[in-house]
């Protein structure tokens, strides 16, 4: 299970990966992150949040999700900032054609594998402390970003799936009312299909993806070195987020 660091507050969905078992020890605490979007820091929370030594933000939003945040937080303020917008109008996208947990989850591994590569890489050669991965309900293009490379260090895929479905959970009440809500005011009506999307977990979509991925790559692993990195990468990769925890005699 994941240990939790403080919440920020007015965040909904943060949290540090450390602590998950991972092939030759566990992911280190303060090294790797996510969370949904940061705009809605309280000035408290921005204060936390400078607290944790997270030295690079990834901003997966696209560019109409951020132009919907108003007031919004100037996130260089907070860390290396960089944004690599993904699933471009997903908003209306979401609320028009509504797909599933599965198809959306697919056509990321399929589409964003340069993107996923360049935050492995950071983590791996460039991050000078913690690395946040965020998009608005850091649950979509934030899970699966960070499932692959979690699977790449080899943490067991059951850890992964437990990390990510805690999401929904995270997300339920406050976050999720506001968010629908949004959906009503932009003249939609809150079908199951889309309150899924909008604020749901699915794990079998999740599995989904990674089977995707071993079949079609032959692993995660595999899958980023078809996306630009060679095998140094990984292994900078490796030992950037697993320390052992083996004891010693």
């Amino acid at each position: 299970m994941t240990v939790t660091t403080e919440l920020p507050e007015g965040l909904s969905n943060f949290r540090d990966v450390g602590g998950l078992p991972a092939s030759g020890g566990s992911i280190r605490r303060g090294r790797l992150f996510r969370s949904d979007a940061l705009a809605a820091l309280t000035p408290a929370g921005i204060d936390q949040f400078r607290q944790m030594g997270i030295s690079t933000i990834f901003d997966l939003r696209s560019r109409v999700e951020m132009e919907q945040t108003r007031p919004m937080l100037d996130e260089s303020t907070l860390a290396d900032y960089v944004s690599l917008p993904l699933l471009e109008g997903a908003v209306h996208d979401t609320v028009t054609q509504v797909p599933t947990l599965a198809e959306l989850y697919n056509d990321l591994v399929a589409e964003a594998g340069e993107s996923f590569a360049r935050i492995a890489e950071w983590v791996a050669l460039r991050a000078t402390g913690g690395v946040l991965v965020h998009c608005t309900a850091g649950k979509d293009r934030t899970g699966v970003s960070l499932a692959l490379i979690l699977d790449a260090v080899r943490v067991p895929r059951d850890d992964i799936i437990v990390d990510y479905v805690i999401s929904a959970e995270n997300l339920a009440g406050a976050w999720s009312e506001r968010m629908l809500g949004l959906v009503r005011k932009m003249g939609f009506e809150v079908t199951p299909e889309i309150e899924e999307v909008v604020c749901g977990t699915d794990a079998d979509a999740m599995r989904a993806a990674l089977e995707t991925v071993d079949a079609e790559y032959g692993g995660s692993r595999e899958y980023f070195l078809s996306n630009g990195l060679d095998e140094r990468t990984l292994t900078a990769l490796q030992n950037s987020l697993v320390e052992n925890t083996a004891p010693r005699d």
